[in-house]
C-alpha cells in the first residue's frame, strides 16, 4: 500500500502513482513479493540517464517515440532535476528514517490493532491506567497522560510507545 510519502517520491521522480522509483516492474506486479523469489528474472533497474536521453531527443527533433518509450516506463515528464546530477542515482536519494517507517508505521498500527483488541475484551480503561502509572526509567519519560488521553503522538511519546 503506499502512503504519502511514496506518492512524494512519485511526484519528485516525475513517475506515475502506480511505478516504482527503483526497478522498472509492471504495474500489476508493484507491491508483490520480491523478484528473488519468483523463477523470472528481476525486472530491469530505472535508467535515469536513458530517460534524460530520450526527453533530449524528443526537444531536438520533435518525434512522438521518445515521449512513448517514456510513457511506457512510467515517466511523465521531460525533466528531472535528479537526472542531471552526475554521479547521483535518484532510486537511491530517498532512505526511509526509524521515526516514519517504524515509530510512525508499524507501532500506529500494533496499537490500533491492541485498542481493538482491548476494546472487544473490554479493558481499555485498565490500559490506560497501566499505562499512565508507569514508573521511571533511563531513557523513558513517565507518561503524564493515559494513552487515549493523548491527541498528539510527538517523538518523545512515540520512542516511548516503541
Amino acid at each position: 500500500m503506499w502512503g504519502e510519502s511514496q506518492l512524494l517520491l512519485m511526484l519528485l521522480h516525475n513517475l506515475k502513482n502506480n511505478a516504482c522509483p527503483k526497478c522498472e516492474v509492471p504495474p500489476g506486479k508493484l507491491g508483490g513479493p520480491p523478484a528473488w523469489l519468483n523463477t523470472s528474472a528481476a525486472p530491469p533497474l530505472r535508467n535515469y540517464q536513458r530517460y534524460q536521453q530520450l526527453a533530449d531527443k524528443y526537444q531536438d527533433t520533435g518525434e512522438a517515440k521518445p515521449i512513448e518509450k517514456l510513457a511506457k516506463k512510467g515517466v511523465k515528464g521531460l525533466f528531472n532535476a535528479f537526472w542531471t546530477l552526475s554521479r547521483v542515482d535518484p532510486a537511491e536519494l530517498p532512505k526511509p528514517d526509524l521515526l516514519h517507517t517504524i515509530y510512525l508505521g508499524m507501532l500506529k498500527h500494533l496499537m490500533e490493532w491492541i485498542q481493538d483488541f482491548l476494546k472487544k475484551h473490554d479493558r481499555l480503561d485498565n490500559f490506560d491506567q497501566a499505562w499512565s502509572s508507569m514508573g521511571p526509567y533511563p531513557g523513558f519519560t513517565v507518561p503524564k497522560k493515559a494513552y487515549r488521553q493523548v491527541s498528539q503522538w510527538q517523538g518523545k511519546e512515540m520512542r516511548n510507545l516503541g
